[in-house]
């Protein structure tokens, strides 16, 4: 899927500004994983906040390469995805 890209959007001097941050993303997934918990939870869930101690981002990346080499999948992109999980500060796992 060209043109897919994750963006982040800061105001300078009073003006929107978008800026890219990573080319090739076509999804981004944040989960909360709450003190005591074996399974991490989406924002739509009704959370006690002050209960979560980390967060996990999940991104799905499309290859950009258009034509360069030929690979036999279905959709067309090599995908991936890369999770990270970031543990808050002063909380405990």
């Amino acid at each position: 899927m060209p043109g897919r890209a994750l963006f982040r959007s800061t105001r300078r001097q009073g003006a929107l500004v978008n800026e890219e941050v990573a080319e090739g993303v076509t999804n981004m997934q944040i989960t909360y994983l709450l003190q005591n918990a074996a399974a991490y939870f989406n924002a739509a869930a009704t959370l006690p906040w002050q209960s979560v101690v980390a967060v996990r981002i999940t991104l799905t990346l499309a290859g950009q390469a258009q034509g360069e080499t030929q690979v036999s999948t279905t959709g067309g992109a090599l995908q991936r995805q890369v999770s990270y999980v970031v543990n808050l500060r002063n909380r405990s796992i």
